[in-house]
C-alpha cells in the first residue's frame, strides 16, 4: 500500500524496488513470467486436463519464452528415480508435457520415449536387486528366528526388510544406484533443455 492508501501489485512492489536498486525492469517482468510458467507447471501436473497452448496463448514473445522456461524448469525438477511403477505413470505425465513444450515433438517424443524405457529399467533392476537382498538375509533370518521360537516356545512373524543389517545395505545400495542413475538422467535433462521450446 502506498502513502495513498493504494493497494500495489507484487510486480509494482518489486518494479519501485528495481528502480532503486538499480534492476532493469525487463528482467524483473521476466522472473514475473518465469514464475507464471512454473505456477502454470504445478497447474498442468495436478491436473487431469490442461490446455497448454490455450494457456501458453496468453503470452507473448520474451514472456511466453521466459513462461515456458519456468514451466519446463518444474518439469525437469520432477524428473527423478522412480520409486515404484504407481511413480511410473507420473512420471510419464511429466514426459508427456515436456514433449508439448518443444517445438519439435517428434525429438522431444523419442528422447522421452528412450528416457521411460531407462525408468523402466531402473524399476526392474531395483526390484532385482531388493530381491537378491531379501534372499541374502532371509536364511540368516529363519535361522535367528528358529532359535528365538525354540526360546519362546512360539511362532514369531519376523519381515526381513526390517532388520536393521538389511536397511543399510539396502540404503548403501540405493545411493549407489541413484548416483549412476542421476548421472544418467542429468544428460537426458541436458538433452530436453537443449531442444527450442514451442
Amino acid at each position: 500500500m502506498d502513502e495513498n492508501g493504494i493497494l500495489k501489485t507484487a510486480l509494482e512492489i518489486a518494479m519501485e524496488r528495481s528502480r532503486r536498486t538499480n534492476v532493469p525492469e525487463a528482467e524483473l517482468e521476466g522472473q514475473e513470467y518465469y514464475e507464471k510458467g512454473k505456477e502454470l507447471a504445478g497447474k498442468y501436473l495436478k491436473s487431469g486436463k490442461f490446455d497448454m497452448s490455450g494457456e501458453f496463448e496468453k503470452f507473448k514473445g520474451e514472456k511466453k519464452k521466459k513462461a515456458m522456461e519456468g514451466f519446463e524448469f518444474v518439469l525437469l525438477y520432477n524428473l527423478a528415480p522412480p520409486a515404484s511403477a504407481s511413480s511410473l505413470k507420473d512420471l510419464r505425465k511429466v514426459l508427456e508435457g515436456l514433449v508439448l513444450s518443444k517445438k519439435n515433438k517428434k525429438e522431444a517424443a523419442a528422447v522421452c520415449g528412450e528416457l521411460e524405457q531407462v525408468f523402466s529399467e531402473y524399476l526392474e533392476q531395483r526390484g532385482n536387486i531388493m530381491n537378491q537382498l531379501k534372499k541374502k538375509y532371509q536364511s540368516k533370518m529363519d535361522q535367528a528366528r528358529k532359535a528365538m521360537e525354540k526360546q519362546a516356545g512360539m511362532r514369531l512373524k519376523m519381515d526381513v526388510e526390517r532388520l536393521p543389517e538389511f536397511q543399510k545395505d539396502w540404503s548403501g545400495i540405493m545411493r549407489e544406484m541413484n548416483a549412476e542413475f542421476d548421472s544418467l538422467l542429468a544428460g537426458y535433462k541436458g538433452k530436453l533443455k537443449s531442444l527450442p521450446a514451442a
